[in-house]
């Protein structure tokens, strides 16, 4: 990831194991909305999130870090398209919807 591009923010603040306990803790729920408000482009933008092959979607990252609801609400409301968006379930070993993992 670009250090110097737009979203960078967004992508550190979600760019957690969901497999952590204490990873899925240091979520911070308030400094992603507060991102997305200031900068809701980054909502459409694909991430390489450590946990995934390939990059995907904040929304995916969101949902499989149990982020609240209205994280996963703001990030769908900016681009809902994301919510169409396959990404791969390492653990699973298969394609996967978001709406699969709500």
């Amino acid at each position: 990831v670009d250090l110097n591009m737009a979203g960078f923010n967004l992508f550190k603040l979600l760019n957690l194991n969901p497999n952590s306990n204490e990873d899925m803790q240091r979520l911070d729920a308030d400094s992603i909305i507060k991102e997305l408000q200031q900068n809701p482009s980054s909502a459409a933008k694909k991430y390489p999130f450590s946990y995934f092959f390939g990059s995907y979607f904040p929304l995916q990252q969101a949902i499989l870090l149990r982020a609240l609801f209205e994280v996963i609400s703001l990030l769908l409301s900016i681009f809902p398209d994301a919510a169409k968006e396959w990404y791969f379930d390492r653990e699973r070993l298969c394609k996967r919807l978001p709406i699969h993992t709500v």
